[in-house]
């Protein structure tokens, strides 16, 4: 597979491949993936940081998440076990 050609995977569901290439390239052009985003206002961009949600793709599309289950599942099991860890 050649990096430069669209896969079958990416033709066959164009809608997350937009979505989720757009984010990325708008992203790398300008620091911020909604400012040319491939999907329409419609679809949920990639929240701003400092609103603690995150940017889900599902099967059903996309969505804006709470990150609170990140936070506090993942986020306090490393600091809770961060002593433990040699460096």
């Amino acid at each position: 597979m050649q990096w430069n050609q669209v896969n079958s995977i990416q033709q066959t569901d164009s809608f997350t491949y937009q979505g989720y290439a757009g984010a990325f390239a708008s992203f790398f052009e300008t620091g911020d993936p909604n400012a040319h985003k491939l999907t329409n206002d419609s679809v949920a961009g990639v929240p701003e940081l400092q609103s603690e949600k995150q940017f889900v793709i599902a099967q059903d599309g996309f969505s804006d998440v709470s990150t609170a289950q990140l936070t506090q599942r993942r986020c306090d099991y490393w600091k809770s076990v961060a002593h433990k860890i040699p460096i």
